[in-house]
């Protein structure tokens, strides 16, 4: 926005112009988002069936590993290596499809708040 002495700013094209130009960019960051979204809710969803199936799997080594009961193999289990490998795998998928999330809603936001701007500067040229 351009100021004219010392009076509130006025509006120019440019304005709008640098507007539409920053929500056509934001809109083809949406698009593109869009698969790496889904798969970003799908990890987020399912994180818990993930965790319990690494433990399940976990649980199943350390009874064919000789544990003679339920709870020394949940125990086996939890403290075994490949157990801790996977939870930190499935921790830095989850932190992944968390950084994904926040900035496609960021994104979104951001053209949200784009669109409103454009919205007044529409109505402050009507106004001129």
């Amino acid at each position: 926005m351009k100021s004219s002495d010392k009076t509130a700013q006025v509006p120019d094209w440019s304005d709008l112009a640098n507007n539409m130009r920053e929500a056509e960019r934001l809109s083809i960051k949406l698009t593109s988002m869009v698969e790496s979204m889904a798969d970003a809710r799908m990890v987020i969803e399912f994180d818990t069936e993930r965790r319990k199936s690494a433990l399940s799997r976990a649980v199943i080594a350390a009874f064919k590993s000789g544990a003679d009961s339920t709870s020394r193999a949940e125990h086996e289990a939890r403290s075994s290596v490949q157990f801790e490998e996977d939870m930190r795998t499935l921790a830095k998928h989850y932190a992944a499809a968390e950084r994904v999330r926040l900035d496609y809603e960021t994104t979104r936001i951001r053209l949200e708040v784009l669109r409103s701007s454009q919205s007044t500067l529409r109505e402050q040229f009507k106004e001129i």
